[in-house]
């Protein structure tokens, strides 16, 4: 798949599960041999697919970004990469 403004994915590890309801499994990225995203969730969510990027809880319950794409382009590259991926990944049990 084509980059992205200079930034590629060089590297993908996916973990595809199944039965577990809406989420279907869980990827890591890595970007020009340089940086890894893990615990990016693969979601179905009203009848779509979305990409979750890791998040932390603070000690008053709210959730936080850790990391995630500043565009909705970039954000695009990613989930297509992951989801193309994904389909063609074989189901962990």
């Amino acid at each position: 798949m084509q980059g992205f403004n200079g930034l590629e994915i060089t590297d993908i590890k996916l973990k595809r599960l199944n039965n577990l309801g809406r989420f279907l499994g869980e990827a890591s990225v890595t970007i020009n041999d340089c940086l890894v995203i893990h615990n990016i969730k693969i979601i179905q969510l009203d009848g779509k697919r979305i990409a979750s990027f890791p998040q932390k809880q603070l000690p008053n319950g709210n959730y936080v970004d850790v990391v995630h794409p500043i565009t909705s382009d970039f954000r695009k590259y990613i989930e297509d990469y992951i989801f193309e991926m994904y389909d063609k990944s074989e189901v962990v049990e």
